[in-house]
């Protein structure tokens, strides 16, 4: 039978149970933000998608939370949310523990072939990332897979078989983060549909 050892930190940790009981609180400020904050982006869309994309605003907004993504636990948003037979069209805000928070627009489908001209000609998300992973499901990717939108071509757009921006925000503006998801969120719906 294998003899259980831990370290001198591990032990210290297990021991520990006020860290996990203040995370869990931690982890449910976040889920009730991003439940309002999912209300919120609903009102916006209604206001802005236009009726032959009414179909976005048919899926309600959904908040998961997990606890390995990269060995962290993690909350994430999607609204929009369409995900149909290769055909994407997702806002995804997320959050990373000890990471940073980010909210991405994936496209992929005829998503992508409808709007990726728009969103490329409109200067809104220039400032953005632009994510080449193998992956649109990789976040908070490495540095040598991000680029600023505005230093690629429109050729590169249309080989990648997904579009995915990115804007992120350091743990450390936890004071502005609302302001930053929504800012974001009403960026996305300019570039896309005005």
């Amino acid at each position: 039978m294998a003899k259980l050892v831990l370290s001198e930190k591990e032990w210290s940790i297990v021991q520990n149970f006020d860290f996990l009981l203040t995370k869990n609180q931690i982890i449910d400020h976040i889920q009730q933000f991003f439940t309002q904050l999912g209300c919120t982006y609903r009102d916006i869309a209604k206001n802005t998608i236009p009726k032959e994309n009414e179909k976005l605003l048919q899926t309600s907004p959904k908040v998961s939370k997990g606890e390995k993504y990269e060995g962290l636990p993690y909350l994430m948003l999607d609204f929009p949310r369409i995900f149909q037979n290769g055909n994407t069209f997702a806002i995804r805000s997320f959050f990373l523990w000890g990471k940073a928070f980010s909210i991405s627009l994936l496209l992929e489908g005829e998503y992508k072939n409808h709007l990726q001209t728009k969103i490329f000609e409109n200067q809104v998300l220039r400032n953005w990332q632009y994510e080449t992973e193998d992956s649109p499901w990789i976040h908070f990717q490495s540095d040598s897979s991000k680029n600023h939108f505005s230093t690629i071509s429109k050729s590169q757009i249309n080989q990648h078989p997904f579009l995915k921006l990115t804007n992120s925000k350091p743990l450390q503006d936890w004071q502005t983060i609302e302001t930053f998801f929504l800012e974001s969120f009403q960026q996305i719906m300019e570039a896309s549909f005005c």
